[in-house]
């Protein structure tokens, strides 16, 4: 019963699944790394009908460290020695857990409207502790030009 109301506030973002076809079809490879419970990212993935375009899941409490303390980013690059963090990109809503990434250089992206509420003296703060987003979105179809920026290709 507890996972049943969890299930009723997530919700998938506009244009997710087509990213993901478009991930999938250009051959890149996709891996969710979250906060979550470890149970909660896989059945909503399976809920939304998008588990098939993930490579790789790794959720904080099975690996025992948040994203902000860089434990499943350290894992994820243990597995895949061949990728380079400059290849990669972070896609995520929170300044403080999804730009911690940036410490690895990893570049992230996070939704413009999650920078709102910060004050210019705390974005301030956050360019110096290197926490403010490489990129900012306003929607996932904005993901598309970054990923061909990083690559260096039209695709």
């Amino acid at each position: 019963k507890k996972y049943a109301h969890q299930k009723m506030h997530a919700k998938l973002a506009p244009h997710a699944k087509s990213l993901l076809k478009w991930l999938k079809k250009n051959k890149y490879h996709v891996a969710l790394i979250s906060n979550a419970h470890s149970e909660r990212p896989e059945r909503n993935l399976k809920d939304f009908g998008i588990r098939e375009y993930f490579d790789e899941i790794i959720v904080s409490d099975a690996v025992r460290g948040l994203k902000s303390e860089l434990i499943p980013f350290k894992i994820f690059f243990e597995k895949h020695s061949e990728v380079k963090p400059d290849e990669c990109l972070m896609i995520g809503d929170s300044l403080h857990e999804d730009t911690a990434c940036q410490k690895m250089g990893i570049p992230a992206a996070v939704f413009e409207i999650n920078l709102f509420h910060y004050s210019p003296q705390r974005v301030k703060e956050m360019r110096a502790e290197g926490r403010f987003p490489k990129y900012r979105i306003n929607s996932l179809q904005d993901v598309k030009e970054i990923v061909k920026k990083i690559e260096g290709k039209k695709t």
